[in-house]
């Protein structure tokens, strides 16, 4: 395993913003499943859902996120050093979000925008991107997270996918130790959840996915590392609490999938902002999976 360290870096701020449509879950559960309903919605947790309307964008979701972030904290938009956007879902094909937000958030000319194609586990990559360009720059660096996945979805996938956006901001600090993360990639397992017009995805492939390959790669990354907060990508409640309960995180757990759905690489920035607006502040451990298939797992200090 490759872990990999960045440090003179703190976290500023987590910002999100979820679509304005909340959808009560077993409505839709009971239109797509009939009798079958109340098991499914049992075995998901994901009791309401927030879906894009037409013209709500992954990046409009996220300026917006990022606006109100940015105006909380009082920041100087001219000392942003770089914009980094991951998207699967972005406004454009190209350009990508990150070159789109720095005209609409009004950034220098000379900020460095970069985008990441990527899916659940994007947050953790995103993040490391983001944090590395704050330690050569020695200025603030905006990542923003954010999908608007309903439009793509079948109908083993309609109950559980929501949408929203994210903003969080880095900052350097001298004084701020290490960050460490670790990725893993299986593109040879592309087939069990990518994006091909629709959402394609195997269900049991992701849930053995996740119990196997996600559980190995976070429990060997965690050797010797303590966290005291744990917040995974929600693919749904279920699977979350499961990877918990196998790595002994239980009692540390964020949950937010309930009353949001599966926001795709955004529910660990969600995730991470309530548990910031609830007070936490200790070591974080964040993971994202899926698509890909891939895994990123960070661990912060908030």
């Amino acid at each position: 395993m490759n872990v990999l360290q960045v440090a003179g870096v703190k976290l500023a701020g987590v910002r999100f913003a979820l679509p304005k449509r909340e959808v009560d879950n077993r409505e839709t559960c009971q239109l797509l499943f009939g009798d079958k309903a109340e098991s499914i919605l049992k075995t998901s947790g994901i009791l309401k859902r927030r879906v894009a309307d037409k013209g709500e964008t992954s990046l409009g979701l996220s300026c917006q996120a990022a606006e109100e972030l940015l105006g909380t904290l009082a920041v100087d938009k001219t000392t942003i050093g770089g914009v980094v956007a991951v998207s699967f879902t972005p406004e454009l094909a190209m350009p990508g979000n990150a070159q789109l937000a720095q005209a609409r958030l009004g950034l220098g000319n000379d900020v460095a925008a970069i985008d990441l194609n990527h899916a659940c586990a994007g947050y953790p990559y995103g993040l490391y991107v983001a944090a590395s360009l704050v330690r050569d720059l020695q200025k603030p660096v905006l990542l923003l997270d954010g999908d608007v996945q309903t439009p793509y979805a079948t109908m083993n996938t309609a109950a559980i996918l929501g949408d929203a956006g994210s903003a969080t901001l880095l900052v350097p600090d001298h004084d701020s130790g290490a960050w460490e993360f670790a990725f893993y990639t299986d593109g040879s397992r592309a087939g069990e959840l990518k994006l091909d017009g629709k959402l394609v995805m195997d269900g049991f492939g992701v849930f053995r996915f996740v119990a196997i390959d996600v559980v190995k790669l976070i429990a060997g990354f965690m050797q010797g590392r303590k966290a005291d907060l744990f917040v995974p990508h929600q693919a749904n409640v279920y699977m979350a609490r499961e990877l918990a309960r196998k790595l002994d995180l239980a009692d540390r757990l964020a949950i937010i999938g309930d009353k949001y759905g599966n926001l795709a690489s955004a529910s660990v920035a969600v995730g991470l902002a309530e548990a910031m607006a609830g007070g936490f502040g200790g070591k974080a451990l964040l993971a994202g999976f899926g698509g890909g298939l891939s895994a990123g797992v960070a661990l912060i200090d908030v």
